[in-house]
Formats: structure tokens, sequence, C-alpha cells
């Protein structure tokens, strides 16, 4: 794909941008999109606004939005994608959207639908990914292992790609994982429950403590349970 500012430049191959180069807009700057082939070059499809709103970079069209980027590559901490964004419906994050920050936790909306390539930074310790992400790029996710909890539901598209594909992590199934005493609720009466059973010298992964699935119940599972109490993903899903 490549785009060109509207009304503002020839449909030429030294006047238009190739799409993932499309200069980052200080303000919001107009586009229209094109596909070339090698055969021919098509009239315009369609027109696009790229904007800058302080926080993301992002593309609106169709009363949607696909995340670009995020203003500041330099981010860290907890990042909670909106639903919406001037009135526009968040449902696509694109390739590398948040590949260069350093955040920790990132909560993704229920309105996402796609996620692409490396959308997701290897910094990234806890991840909440809802039941409306439908199409994930099989690069989408990194594959860094038992430090990294992924928060999703059971049987959604996610936890079937995160299964498929042997997504190297802590897969904490929302609702069920870390509801020790099966009470339907993961709360501090699980965290007191969990405790005990760590304690017990029998203890060896079959009473539903073993969080991280290493085939014991102990001091891991609780630091597991823990950091999942002090995330912002807790809070999100109890409210």
């Amino acid at each position: 794909f490549y785009v060109r500012k509207s009304g503002e430049q020839e449909w030429t191959l030294t006047e238009m941008y190739f799409a993932e180069a499309v200069p980052a807009a200080g303000e919001n700057v107009t586009y229209e999109f094109m596909y070339i082939t090698n055969e021919n070059i098509n009239s315009p499809v369609t027109e696009f606004t790229l904007c800058n709103n302080g926080e993301f970079i992002y593309l609106t069209g169709g009363g949607e939005i696909t995340l670009i980027a995020c203003s500041d590559e330099n981010g860290t901490g907890t990042l909670r994608v909106p639903r919406e964004i001037g009135g526009y419906t968040v449902t696509e994050m694109a390739r590398d959207a948040l590949s260069n920050t350093g955040y920790s936790e990132i909560i993704l909306p229920d309105t996402l639908e796609k996620l692409g390539s490396n959308a997701i930074p290897w910094s990234a310790q806890l991840l909440l990914l809802p039941d409306s992400l439908t199409d994930i790029d099989e690069y989408a996710l990194p594959n860094i292992g038992d430090t990294f909890v992924i928060c999703c539901s059971r049987d959604s598209a996610a936890h079937r790609f995160i299964t498929e594909n042997n997504i190297g992590c802590i897969l904490w199934l929302t609702g069920e994982t870390g509801d020790i005493n099966g009470d339907g609720e993961v709360d501090i009466r699980d965290f007191v429950r969990l405790k005990k059973l760590a304690s017990a010298a029998e203890s060896a992964g079959t009473d539903g403590g073993d969080l991280n699935s290493d085939g014991f119940t102990d001091a891991y599972d609780i630091a597991l349970l823990r950091k999942y109490f002090l995330s912002t993903v807790y809070s999100i899903i109890k409210s």
C-alpha cells in the first residue's frame, strides 16, 4: 500500500510514501491510500486521517481506528488502550504498534479485533486479551516464558491461539485460574488458601494451587497470585 496527502500530491512513486513509512503526524493530516500491483496502478480506494493525540498515533477511517504506535516510545509501567479515541472505535493494532515501548502491563480494550505482527513488546509481563480479539498475527505475541502472564477467557480466540502456537507464557484463564477454593471468585481467600497449601509438605500440584504448571504448589505460585492481585488487570476484571 502507498499513500499520499489528499489533494497535495500526484499518484507517482516519487510523490508517495510507502504505508509503513508515513511520517508521524504532529497534527492531524488526511491521506488517501491505494494498492499498487506489478501490472498497474489502481485508482485511490479510500481516505484516512493520520492522527497524533499526544498518547497514540493512529489512523481513522470508516468510524474505526487502527493504532500505529505510542506517541511516547519510552513509555513504561501500565498501558490501558482505550475503547474509543475521539468518538472512533479502536478495532486494530498495527504491526510493531508497541514494539519499541517498555510497558510491563498492557490492557487491550474489548473492542479490539485484530492484532498485528510484533504488536506487543518483549518488556510485557502481564497482558489482558479481550474476547473480541479474533484475528491474531502468528508473530503478534512475544514468546517470553514463565515471566509473562497472559489473561484471557477459556475457549476464546486468544486462548486457542496461545495453546495452538505454544506461546511461552503463564496462561491465566480469567474467572478460573487462581480460584483455589472453588467458590467462583479469585480473591484474598484464595491467597490465604494457597499459602496454606504451599506450606504443606505433601503439596505436589494436585490441589489446584499449581498456577504456573510446574508440578508443585509453592512460593512461585504465591508470588504469581500476589502479582495478579496487585496488577491493573485484576482491578479491571473485578470491576
